[in-house]
């Protein structure tokens, strides 16, 4: 593949424009300056921030600042000759000495599975072995695990290369150069949307992935590893290195990059080895896409996992999420909303649970959320209490605002049905908007196309301090509003107007230091995914709120004459929702009818 590759990129003839004072530019900079790429730089920064392949772009000028006698044009073919024909480095700043250690206890049980890994690897020459001794002096020798796969049978061999804890070869490892910022999501649903109604998609894996990159013969040595008595090296790097998908992601984000500059075409997208293409109903186009990136694999060596090859159609599942192109939405598998709802449901009753059951729900919580986007914001204590344990027997100790999180998610989940349709990402003002006040002193007003309410703040809450709350009071009628009129604001964008800076912080952000105000952000929120409420604040002086100014201070004489076409009567707020201001010790969601299902 290696030599393939090299051939590939010798075979795009640089353009040298040799007037004074003009540099010399390479292959990569003389593309990038053509003005049919311009379309290609956009997309580039827009849809993927630059980093599709701009991580190539940098270490070409870092190569070139620490090499300024070397020619431009010979920089890219030095970096992946280096790469590909003599083997990638592996940034290790520590010290090179002997090391061994045992494998994991999963192992125990599992020998005939590795014996036929080991067996495997080493046919397909990524493994060098076995020694009866070690083949050098300084070899470290990281252990073995194994772990199951989602197919029943089916296991995966792991070479543990982060321990021991603290004097692994992946904590000798600078982190600045291990991270890598991959395609979101939401970035492969722009691709799909952007082709319009009924866009075809097509998937293509390569197979292999990390194996596929040569680790230069200097650092064999560091990923030894030892089996019934014999010794091995990994030639390839491994999945457990944590430079892999820096290194990977590179290679992964050049292929694209070829595809994209071979055909000119650039509705296509990857995640580290899942390739997505994507093209206009009837056009062609992702067809195209498709053969073309298996004629490039093809050319350069790169092998695929045919069996995963799908497309094109028009509902695919792309990182585990099925994306429909009729419908314009996203669905979350049912075996996988299944398996939540149950984990969800386990930590109910505990007080203290393991770091590792812990990064399981947030893991898969997490997946969740490339669905159910606002979820995000009640991950965050979750993940806070993450970070205060570090090894996966430890304890945590599960808080009051981390069971009210919890129990969002358990109450949207239980009548989830796995859709989500896309909305527009930019809120137009022609959409629905509402607008809100409160006044400390006498209540709150919220209006919204005619309809409108007004109430005076109970007695009993002056007495507990709410009315000095103004961030609590300000969010309030926001909550009132989705509960009065949900149905006419259920699947629509919303534009909630609020004098208040600190409460428009809060709805965009679905987050408050104030327990007090996170109990309305919860409901709030889960009356929003219920109802699939695309929502956003903005602010508004309070010069210009004066409908809803008028509200707040039961000036209703003001009020008739500012909004004549307003209701003659107001709506009556749910009467449960003064409760949630009461609430002390109880959490949010006890003793609460569930509202949203018979708006």
């Amino acid at each position: 593949m290696s030599r393939r590759l090299v051939r590939f990129w010798r075979s795009k003839k640089p353009v040298v424009l040799n007037r004074p004072g003009r540099k010399k530019v390479g292959r990569l900079h003389w593309l990038w300056n053509l003005q049919w790429l311009n379309p290609l730089k956009i997309l580039g920064y827009t849809e993927f921030s630059g980093t599709a392949w701009m991580q190539y772009d940098e270490e070409f000028r870092m190569r070139a600042a620490l090499n300024p006698a070397m020619q431009w044009d010979r920089i890219h073919q030095q970096l992946w000759l280096q790469g590909f024909e003599f083997g990638f480095r592996i940034p290790f700043r520590g010290n090179r000495v002997p090391f061994m250690s045992p494998n994991l206890k999963s192992v125990v049980g599992m020998e005939e599975v590795v014996r036929a890994k080991i067996a495997k690897e080493c046919a397909e020459g990524r493994v060098l072995g076995p020694f009866p001794s070690p083949p050098v002096p300084c070899l470290r020798v990281s252990p073995l695990g194994v772990v199951p796969k989602k197919a029943a049978g089916e296991f995966r061999l792991i070479h543990h290369l982060s321990y021991p804890r603290g004097s692994s070869v992946n904590d000798a490892i600078p982190e600045h150069l291990c991270s890598v910022r991959y395609t979101s999501f939401d970035q492969a649903v722009k691709v799909v949307r952007r082709c319009g109604v009924g866009a075809e998609m097509a998937k293509c894996d390569i197979k292999s992935a990390f194996r596929l990159l040569p680790v230069h013969p200097d650092d064999f040595e560091l990923l030894g590893f030892s089996f019934e008595g014999q010794f091995y090296m990994d030639r390839a790097l491994p999945m457990g290195c944590s430079i892999s998908c820096a290194s990977f992601e590179r290679f992964s984000s050049f292929l694209e990059w070829a595809l994209k500059h071979r055909l000119r075409c650039f509705d296509a997208c990857h995640y580290l080895d899942d390739y997505l293409f994507v093209g206009p109903e009837g056009s062609g186009q992702c067809a195209r896409l498709l053969a073309g990136f298996i004629a490039l694999a093809e050319e350069l060596g790169v092998p695929l996992a045919h069996e995963k090859t799908e497309g094109p159609v028009t509902v695919l599942t792309f990182l585990g999420i099925e994306l429909d192109t009729r419908q314009q939405a996203s669905r979350l598998p049912m075996e996988k909303l299944r398996d939540l709802r149950a984990r969800l449901a386990s930590f109910q009753g505990k007080r203290k649970v393991s770091l590792l059951e812990l990064q399981q729900l947030v893991g898969h919580l997490n997946f969740a959320c490339r669905v159910v986007a606002p979820g995000r914001a009640f991950l965050r204590r979750l993940c806070e209490a993450m970070s205060k344990a570090s090894k996966p027997n430890h304890r945590i100790r599960i808080t009051r605002d981390m069971r009210a999180d919890i129990q969002v998610w358990e109450d949207f989940l239980g009548s989830f049905n796995g859709v989500s349709f896309w909305r527009e990402d930019v809120l137009l003002e022609a959409e629905l908007q509402v607008t809100s006040d409160a006044s400390g002193s006498t209540g709150f007003g919220v209006y919204f196309r005619g309809h409108w309410c007004a109430e005076q703040w109970p007695a009993e809450w002056a007495g507990q301090g709410l009315t000095r709350d103004l961030t609590f009071l300000e969010f309030f009628p926001i909550l009132v509003a989705v509960c009065l009129w949900g149905k006419d604001l259920a699947n629509h964008s919303v534009h909630f107007w609020c004098d208040n800076m600190a409460v428009v912080q809060v709805v965009n952000s679905l987050s408050s230091k104030s327990r007090r105000v996170m109990r309305l952000v919860r409901v709030f929120t889960l009356q929003c995914l219920r109802l699939n409420i695309l929502f956003r604040a903005k602010h508004v002086p309070g010069v210009s709120n004066c409908i809803a100014d008028a509200l707040s201070r039961l000036q209703m004489a003001r009020f008739r004459q500012l909004a004549p076409e307003a209701d003659l009567q107001p709506a009556l707020m749910p009467q449960f929702l003064w409760q949630i201001g009461e609430q002390k010790r109880a959490g949010p969601f006890s003793n609460r009818p569930q509202y949203s299902e018979s708006l």
